[in-house]
């Protein structure tokens, strides 16, 4: 490899792992509240297996349209949106192929309530971005917390 290639190529690798230690966290705390423990095999004592191979899936997908630019930082708005919205339609097509039961806390709640509740109060999206990821007006995003906050609310007791 040339000297030039070689430089490209160590500055490339660098802002990867940059990119990597600022999405990595946020991919595998969505991922694990939406998918929770799943005991599938007696190695796996922790539980999260499941969940973090479907966050390295989700975060392979999620960081693609920033590796050439290294255009996402945590403070810019529209890059979180464009983020999460990868992050969540991976995780519903991972999750629609497995039928194995969680214990994530909020599976006695519609699947869509159940995102909004993720996405604002675990990742801490506003109404208007978690709209955005979810594609569904502001309003409904507000509808549905409540809803969940109040089914929640009741069985709680």
């Amino acid at each position: 490899m040339d000297p030039t290639t070689a430089e490209c190529d160590k500055r490339f690798r660098g802002s990867l792992a940059e990119l990597t230690s600022i999405v990595w966290p946020q991919v595998i705390r969505y991922t694990r509240a939406r998918v929770g423990r799943r005991f599938r095999s007696p190695r796996s004592s922790s539980g999260w297996d499941f969940a973090d191979a479907v966050a390295r899936i989700a975060h392979a997908a999620a960081i693609e349209p920033f590796v050439d630019t290294y255009t996402y930082t945590d403070t810019d708005t529209a890059a979180r949106v464009q983020l999460y919205s990868v992050i969540v339609r991976v995780v519903r097509a991972e999750l629609a192929h497995d039928a194995g039961q969680s214990d994530a806390m909020f599976d006695n709640i519609d699947p869509i309530a159940q995102e909004v509740m993720i996405l604002r109060v675990i990742v801490g999206l506003t109404v208007f971005q978690t709209a955005t990821v979810l594609e569904v007006p502001a309003g409904r995003v507000r509808l549905l917390q409540h809803q969940a906050m109040r089914s929640l609310e009741l069985r709680a007791g």
